[in-house]
């Protein structure tokens, strides 16, 4: 098992931030920036990004970190 410490004041910040996007499905665009918030706040840490809309400016996100396993896959 991997110890990964958390800073709590930032996650919490994260969330807070999310909650306070309006990203109803109803409103036009609301899960756009939702992914757009995601997007700006992994890349700086390497994480691949891509936004597929699925339906009307209703989009996906997918956030991928590469890496390397041996022998198989996770």
């Amino acid at each position: 098992m991997v110890n990964i410490k958390v800073n709590e004041e930032r996650l919490i910040k994260i969330v807070q931030d999310i909650v306070k996007i309006k990203s109803h499905y109803l409103i036009p665009q609301g899960e756009t920036m939702v992914g757009n918030y995601l997007k700006e706040l992994v890349k700086p840490y390497g994480f691949d990004v891509e936004m597929e809309e699925i339906k009307d400016g209703r989009k996906n996100i997918y956030i991928t970190l590469k890496g390397e396993v041996p022998d198989g896959y996770c």
